[in-house]
């Protein structure tokens, strides 16, 4: 499966690259990724850039004496024996050093994506625990002793889709928000209790992000009714912004 822009920038394939350390085909498939991401180049420099930063601070100074053996050996064979030496000294110090670099950089990105793998762990519990609530919802409006009821919308608000999930034997109410007129950032959605010769009972305040949704029961309804009240929700109905009714008596 082809790897994604952040998937390719955590396996390492580009931190391996500057360090000349792949396959033939790793090496393809960074420079693939190279000519279809130019913005993979600014990465590229950086790790370079780091690379040397960090072999400037490491480096390590031949002592004196060293330089002394070179200026004042008599023997050019001895002095191209000594720096031969010298050369493979050095350069098994070089290849200790882009060893470590390397595996620094890889311990990195094992590190990120073990933190990515535990974010989406835990992305994926809430996700279950959301489902799991979503279902045990579904489960009880499909219950047999539901009344259902489907809103009645006024004359200003004509396309309003809305299911009242009633069941008075357990004292349960649910809604069903299919449509709902669209609201300002600074109003909310109110329901109300209808009932005799009392004011109308202020219930839940919502948002209508969720589709179903359980509200508080009151047995003595006759109705219930849904309006659009400012942020937070109102202690008497505001009638000209009645959205709709569900009769339930």
């Amino acid at each position: 499966m082809a790897l994604t822009l952040k998937e390719f920038r955590e396996s390492g394939l580009l931190e391996l690259y500057v360090l000349d350390d792949l396959s033939d085909v790793d090496r393809q498939t960074v420079e693939e990724f190279l000519m279809k991401y130019p913005e993979l180049k600014k990465d590229q420099r950086q790790i370079e850039n780091a690379l040397e930063v960090y072999a400037e601070v490491h480096s390590v100074q031949p002592s004196s004496a060293v330089w002394e053996n070179i200026r004042t050996h008599k023997s050019i064979d001895g002095f191209f024996r000594l720096n031969k030496r010298l050369f493979f000294s050095y350069l098994t110090i070089a290849a200790l050093s882009a060893g470590i670099i390397g595996a620094l950089f890889i311990l990195n990105n094992l590190n990120t994506r073990n933190l990515n793998l535990e974010e989406r762990l835990v992305d994926c519990e809430d996700n279950r625990a959301q489902y799991a609530a979503e279902l045990l919802l579904f489960e009880q409006i499909t219950n047999e002793d539901n009344q259902i009821v489907l809103a009645q919308p006024t004359d200003k608000y004509p396309n309003t889709n809305i299911f009242l999930y009633n069941n008075p034997t357990e004292g349960k109410t649910y809604l069903q928000l299919n449509a709902l007129p669209e609201i300002a950032s600074n109003q909310s959605y109110q329901l109300w209790s209808l009932q005799d010769d009392i004011d109308p009972i202020p219930l839940d305040v919502f948002d209508g992000q969720t589709r179903l949704i359980e509200v508080r029961h009151e047995s003595n309804s006759n109705a219930y009714a849904i309006t659009i009240e400012p942020l937070g929700g109102s202690q008497s109905p505001t009638l000209e912004e009645l959205i709709g009714v569900f009769p339930v008596g």
